[in-house]
């Protein structure tokens, strides 16, 4: 059973442009444009891809590295039902733990060089590379998470996604690590009762 969703006056995020904007998103630049944004990636947090054009479409190939010679692509089956929700947002990632670990640059520079065929270790998010030109059509937006992990970020958005359209979002594939910290961490804005329609208290 899917989570509920949570009433419209205590939903932290929009999973728009605008939405993500007013939480804190920022940069909504191609992944071509990364380089000249490196100094605002240099902390861990979380990342979303967005289609700027809902006539955009996918494909039944990728661009993506063939690790042990297997095909990265997805069954379009697998992928449609997803490609058809109301929202541009077509994947949410992390990068980092708490202070350290892999910064939102680094794991964007993987994720961008997986698609054009390297070797890296960013497969999560592959169905992004079967959209047409998605390093030059799709859009990334980040945000700093201080003072909260961001795997645990991550996951609560996902909720909220899930809790919205009912399914995850069109490259992601798994609903992340539900959070074990006490206190447990919170996005912007989250109360006790926020957090336990989420099913994280």
């Amino acid at each position: 059973m899917p989570p509920r969703m949570l009433g419209e006056e205590r939903l932290a995020v929009e999973f728009t442009v605008e939405g993500l904007s007013s939480s804190g998103f920022r940069g909504f630049v191609p992944f071509t444009s990364l380089d000249e944004h490196r100094s605002e990636l240099s902390s861990p947090g979380i990342y979303a891809v967005l289609r700027p054009d809902s006539k955009m479409h996918f494909t039944i190939s990728s661009t993506g590295f063939w690790h042990d010679d297997k095909d990265p692509a997805y069954p379009l089956a697998k992928l449609q039902r997803k490609w058809e929700l109301s929202t541009p947002v077509l994947y949410i990632g992390k990068a980092g733990g708490l202070a350290t670990g892999t910064s939102l640059w680094q794991r964007l520079d993987l994720f961008r060089r997986y698609g054009s065929g390297e070797d890296t270790s960013h497969r999560g998010g592959r169905a992004i590379w079967q959209v047409p030109g998605a390093a030059n059509r799709l859009v990334v937006c980040w945000t700093d998470t201080p003072g909260v992990y961001p795997e645990c970020t991550e996951e609560q958005l996902l909720r909220l996604f899930k809790g919205k359209f009912l399914m995850l979002p069109f490259a992601n594939q798994k609903s992340g690590t539900k959070c074990q910290h006490q206190p447990a961490c919170r996005w912007k804005g989250h109360t006790d009762e926020d957090l336990i329609d989420l099913g994280i208290l």
